[in-house]
């Protein structure tokens, strides 16, 4: 099976981050940031 890079939380955290004007550069940083493991 393959391995997700992020979990339903992280994903729907950045999305609510863009929505708020977030800037992209800004949320492919920070995904450690959210709680999970990205590697």
């Amino acid at each position: 099976m393959k391995r997700k890079w992020f979990t339903e939380e992280q994903i729907i955290a950045m999305l609510r981050e863009h929505e708020a004007d977030a800037k992209p550069a800004d949320l492919a940083r920070r995904p450690r940031d959210l709680g999970g493991d990205a590697l």
